[in-house]
């Protein structure tokens, strides 16, 4: 009985999270009608905590004059191009979009960073694990080495966040996840080195 009451009080809290950050982000668009595609009815993600998630990371880049995010469902390839168009006309720093596809997986999310002044370039795949509070099975978690490891080989770190995580602290989460773009941001002359070559000609043109 009193574990049901804590999920109950922590899904609670949760509803209360999420509604906070549907307000921020209603407030943020209603002040830029020049972005209307984001509307939180129509978040592009696959879970509640995807939803939660991609609103927080929606705060921190709408909050930013150098944030940009982007649609759902691009390639790698079309990401980066996306990124590289975003820089060049608005000058962001930081991007994100929800349902990359790469290779054969689906990053939940993509996070990308731009040092124009140091000629530097870093991205990450997020990834959230659990619907709910609960933590991954055995056979998921499997999954989900066989994902890192991939994506790793292509030049592209991992960053996961459990269910709880994003439940307790979502702008939490979402600054460490566009923090971790930067930290491993490498110089444009390491790209052919880092990711394969079509991706590499694209973020060092």
């Amino acid at each position: 009985m009193e574990g049901t009451k804590k999920c109950s009080r922590e899904q609670a809290r949760a509803d209360d999270v999420y509604r906070a950050l549907q307000s921020a982000v209603s407030a943020i668009c209603s002040n830029d009608l020049t972005d209307c595609r984001l509307q939180v009815e129509t978040l592009d993600c696959e879970s509640p905590i995807e939803d939660m998630l991609c609103l927080a990371i929606m705060v921190h880049l709408k909050l930013s004059p150098y944030g940009s995010y982007g649609p759902a469902g691009m390639s790698l390839i079309d990401f980066v191009d996306w990124v590289r168009d975003q820089y060049e006309a608005r000058g962001s720093v930081y991007f994100a979009a929800p349902q990359v596809n790469v290779d054969r997986f689906r990053m939940d999310f993509l996070v990308a960073y731009i040092d124009s002044g140091a000629a530097r370039f870093g991205i990450v795949g997020v990834e959230c694990d659990g619907h709910s509070f609960h933590e991954r099975t055995p056979e998921q978690a499997l999954r989900d080495k066989s994902k890192d490891r991939d994506l790793l080989s292509a030049g592209i770190p991992i960053i996961r966040f459990t269910g709880r995580e994003i439940y307790s602290d979502p702008g939490a989460c979402a600054n460490e996840a566009l923090s971790m773009a930067a930290r491993v941001a490498i110089p444009l002359s390491e790209a052919p080195r880092r990711f394969r070559p079509s991706v590499a000609e694209r973020i060092g043109t």
